[in-house]
């Protein structure tokens, strides 16, 4: 009888932390990578100062997200990645050397490094492009690979919309 008393006890005390935690934490679930959206030089490398865009759809509830960059072993050009507005069709006015300097865009996440990942930042539900820009003072075309990570401490299996 004892032993059964306290097994409920603890039962009860379990539950009720995890309640609070859940109510405390948003989701109750630990912060978590749901998904990545990759965006990749498939269509052909970047020539010296080009760039390339992806939109993505982040319309999602409670969802933080960062950017990874590929790094590729013997490639010495360098294209770094952006996260920013949908309307940004140019990132920069002049040639690009890896500083972000007088953006013409809002930059949400970057400029993210080959080899890199950015910190996690909540962005408000929407529609973001993702922009891989070449170094101005590459040698030749430059091969890329942009990740958007996903992060969520939601429970379910699938995002949510707002």
């Amino acid at each position: 009888m004892i032993a059964r008393a306290g097994a409920a006890a603890t039962l009860a005390v379990g539950l009720a932390w995890s309640a609070t935690a859940a109510a405390s934490c948003g989701g109750g679930c630990p912060l978590r990578l749901q998904t990545q959206v990759s965006f990749s030089s498939s269509r052909g490398p970047l020539a010296p100062g080009g760039a390339a865009v992806n939109d993505v759809n982040l319309n999602f509830k409670n969802i933080q997200v960062d950017l990874s960059n590929t790094r590729f072993g013997n490639q010495t050009g360098r294209v770094d990645g952006f996260l920013t507005t949908t309307d940004c069709t140019k990132l920069f006015d002049g040639p690009y050397a890896g500083v972000a300097t007088a953006p013409l865009c809002k930059i949400y996440l970057g400029p993210v490094t080959p080899g890199a990942v950015s910190s996690r930042q909540t962005v408000p539900p929407g529609q973001y492009r993702v922009l891989a820009q070449a170094w101005a003072d590459n040698d030749s075309p430059a091969t890329f690979l942009v990740d958007v990570g996903i992060w969520t401490d939601g429970c379910s299996s699938t995002l949510v919309s707002p």
